[in-house]
């Protein structure tokens, strides 16, 4: 069954604050600054449940004329925390920005992926309703913070 967003946020969200903790310990002082855990990312940490309650919607689709739109709407569903992650680990925020950005473009997909899975009624409305308002809360962070990191550049 398909738990609310903020229940598979917090779990998620549970686990990165274990996690983060262990690993802070295991760094040591010598952690670069440039390497912060992306864990520690709030839009991270929204966008990780969006993929986790996208990934359960998709279950859902069982129709064989839905099979490549199921994938489509995974891997786009799966890039955009992925891109978080990757572009945390860059050495730059230009770069990190860079990496958000393509962040952006994969939860724009997901979005539009949606809107056809919903318009063929290969999704239920609720459910629908549900993850769009994840992938728009993701967006706006995404947009907040490339913003915030582009500001910091031109200073």
């Amino acid at each position: 069954m398909l738990g609310a967003p903020a229940l598979a946020s917090k779990g998620a969200l549970q686990r990165c604050r274990a996690n983060t903790s262990d690993n802070a310990k295991q760094r040591g002082p010598d952690h670069s600054a440039w390497m912060q855990d992306f864990r520690r990312l709030h839009v991270w940490a929204k966008a990780h449940a969006l993929a986790i309650n996208t990934l359960r919607v998709a279950k859902k689709m069982r129709a064989s004329e839905t099979v490549s739109l199921r994938a489509q709407i995974v891997r786009a569903a799966m890039s955009v925390p992925t891109n978080i992650v990757e572009g945390r680990a860059q050495r730059s925020d230009p770069q990190f920005a860079r990496f958000l950005k393509i962040a952006l473009g994969s939860a724009t997909e997901l979005e539009y992926h949606l809107v056809l899975a919903s318009d063929i009624n290969a999704v239920n409305r609720s459910d629908f309703d549900r993850i769009i308002g994840e992938v728009v809360d993701v967006k706006k962070m995404l947009v907040g913070l490339i913003k915030s990191l582009e500001t910091t550049r031109a200073k």
